[in-house]
Order: structure tokens, then sequence, then C-alpha cells
């Protein structure tokens, strides 16, 4: 019994489906300046201190209220006031009371709070299984000038040398193409993270550093399937649209894409605020990829691809055009004469 496997679209690449995608592309990017023009970026989280109180099943089959009740008690004897208090779902591995102090409040202070809360847990609740942590949270942070200067360095490398193999396998204007989506990718990853309000924190723009190496992945692999299927023996019968066509690398990309979906669906479902709000922003930058890669490029490269063909052709035939033509024509013949 053979297994069917799923069908890789079939699109049709013509004039008008590419400006279909380009407008979409136009539209998001357009509506990320706006946005961030108006409002600017989301930078509502700010650098906090946070103690945690994690409560296990059993324990809150009790008054869960009696908890907090507790731990509100030791903080107004130690002097601090929390800014927000979130209490987690409660599941079978129990749940979490995070308290959110200002940044500026004293590590010595919570923790002193925290020995308290301790105490006063294990007095009142015997059996009770209750873990307290103290943590310094930084997620807006300043990152230290020397590690974005490597960063953007090693970026500008990772896209010179991107661009140069593409230049040596796939010729001039293929490395030109990857380039350029590399520059929409940032673009566009930007943009969709200015629209969706996620906080701007460190990681995001790493997240946007990323989306190039993504975009690369998901180019590279088109241009290899195309690379091959212009060797074909039936790739004389095809048009420049069907072999383009034939040569999106659906599944190529779709691998990634999942590999790396699962992996930050996992870290936004148990990891903390940042880490949740860094793998929604890599989800983005992902889903911009996939568009560049899948879409964009696979759309545009032929009509882009005759264009460049054709300013070449006139260049090298020395083509100035029907009035500029008609004018050097009438120029030579008045020389002649």
């Amino acid at each position: 019994m053979k297994i069917k496997c799923c069908k890789a679209p079939n699109l049709k690449l013509t004039k008008k489906f590419a400006w279909i995608v380009s407008a979409i592309l136009a539209v998001i990017l357009a509506a990320g300046i706006v946005l961030c023009a108006v409002l600017g970026f989301n930078s509502s989280i700010k650098d906090v201190k946070t103690v945690t109180v994690s409560v296990d099943y059993y324990s809150y089959q009790m008054d869960g209220g009696d908890i907090e009740s507790a731990v509100n008690g030791v903080f107004g004897v130690v002097g601090v006031e929390a800014d927000d208090t979130r209490v987690s779902e409660k599941g079978a591995a129990g749940y979490d009371i995070v308290y959110i102090f200002d940044k500026d409040t004293s590590l010595d202070s919570l923790r002193t709070a925290k020995a308290g809360i301790d105490q006063k847990l294990a007095a009142d609740f015997e059996d009770a299984i209750v873990s307290v942590s103290v943590e310094d949270v930084e997620i807006i942070g300043t990152v230290a000038k020397n590690y974005v200067g490597r960063g953007l360095i090693a970026l500008v490398i990772f896209a010179v040398a991107s661009f140069l193999y593409a230049w040596i396998r796939y010729r001039l204007f293929a490395a030109l193409y990857l380039l350029g989506g590399n520059v929409l990718s940032v673009g566009l990853t930007t943009a969709l993270i200015a629209l969706v309000r996620i906080p701007v924190t460190p990681a995001v723009a790493a997240v946007i550093a990323a989306s190039v190496l993504f975009t690369t992945v998901t180019v590279m692999a088109f241009f290899n399937k195309l690379r091959a299927a212009q060797k074909e023996d039936s790739a004389a019968d095809k048009s420049a649209e069907e072999l383009v066509s034939s040569s999106i690398a659906w599944a190529e990309t779709a691998t990634f894409a999942a590999m790396l979906g699962v992996a930050l669906i996992v870290m936004i479902c148990v990891g903390k605020a940042a880490i949740a709000w860094f793998s929604l922003a890599a989800i983005l930058a992902i889903l911009a990829s996939a568009f560049l890669g899948l879409l964009f490029v696979p759309a545009t490269f032929v009509p882009a691809k005759k264009l460049a063909d054709k300013l070449a052709a006139n260049k090298s035939t020395g083509y100035k055009g029907a009035k500029k033509g008609e004018k050097a024509k009438k120029s030579e013949e008045e020389i002649a004469d």
C-alpha cells in the first residue's frame, strides 16, 4: 500500500499574481512605517523585579486566597509593595503567583521578603509544597555597544558571503535577488512586529537579524530547485513561469518552518514573558521569510529577469529608444551631407 504525500500547490505565476503579491508586501511595509511614525514601537514592558510563589497541585486545593494574603502580609512587614500581581492558570503541575515590583526596588528587601514568606508558609501551610524565588528581570535593558557592533559585523559578513556564493553558483541576477530578499525580510519582519505590537526588547533585534538567515535558507532552496529543473530534459518544453513554479521549495520551507515553529511554540508555553515575546517575534520572522521565499521571489523573478535581460540587450545593441534613434539617424544624415 502506497502512502500518497500532499501534492505541492501549482501556482500560476502570471503578471497579475506578481502584482498582487507585491501589493500585499507594499501594504504591510507601508502600514508598519505609518504605525511606527505615529505610535512608535511597543515599549510597554520595562525592567522589573519579581517574586514568584510556585504552588503545587495539592496545595492549591486549599484556599489559594490564604496563601496570597500571607505573602502580602510579609511584604507589608518588610515595607515593599508590588505594582502588579499575576496568577497563572491552575493545572496539574500547580500554578504561579508572580508579584511584579519596580526595577528600583532593592533586591536585598525582596530577598528578606522571600525568607519571611518561606517561614510564614512553612508555619501556616505545613503540608503544602510551595517554593519562592526572586528574580531581576532585564527586559528592555541596554545592549552593550560592543555586542551590537559584533552582531552587525556578523550579519554583514553573512550577507556578503551568501551574496558571493549565490553569484558564483547562480549568477549575478540571482545573487542580487537574494540580497534584495534579505533587505525585504528585515523590513517585513520589523513591520509585522510593529503591527502586532510585540514589546520591543534586545532579543527582538536578534530576531530581525535572524530573519536574514531564514530568508536565505528559503530563497537558496528555491534557486537550488530551479537550477536542477533547468538541467532536466523536459525543461525545453516548459515556459519560464512553469519552471519557476515547479521549483518553489514548498516541502523544504515547510519542514524548516515546522521544526523551528514547534520549538518556538514550546518556548512560548513554558518560558517566561521575555522568552515568550522573543518566540512570538521569531514566528513572525519565519512567516515573513516563508512569504518571501514561497510567494514574492518566485512570483516576481520571471518578470524581473525578463526586464533585466531586455535592458541588457538594449544596452548591448546600442538601443536608444524610438525618438532618440530617429534624432541620431537624422544627425548622422546631416553629417553625411
